[in-house]
């Protein structure tokens, strides 16, 4: 907001704030009506901390494969019944 309010002034910070207000009103109510609204956001938090740590081990490199070494961590962690809950609490576990 500070940035649009440098660059243009006060009409495109309002124009920013009118088009975050519908984007999420629409959000809310036409993709996730039935109220599974926190399990999008819960998703977003995982995938943002598997991004940071995956950055911190690998370096840059992390930053492209933190996705496909998270998904194959969560499903070899699945394979085992000693590991399950460790799968279930890093992701949704497959089905």
């Amino acid at each position: 907001m500070l940035l649009a309010y440098a660059q243009d002034g006060p009409l495109l910070v309002l124009t920013i704030i009118v088009l975050a207000v519908i984007s999420n009103s629409l959000s809310e109510n036409i993709v996730a009506p039935n109220g599974d609204a926190e399990r999008p956001v819960d998703l977003a938090h995982d995938r943002f901390l598997s991004f940071i740590f995956w950055i911190f081990i690998l370096g840059a490199a992390g930053a492209f494969l933190a996705m496909p070494l998270t998904v194959a961590l969560i499903l070899f962690m699945n394979s085992f019944e000693e590991t399950r809950g460790l799968a279930a609490i890093m992701g949704t576990t497959p089905t």
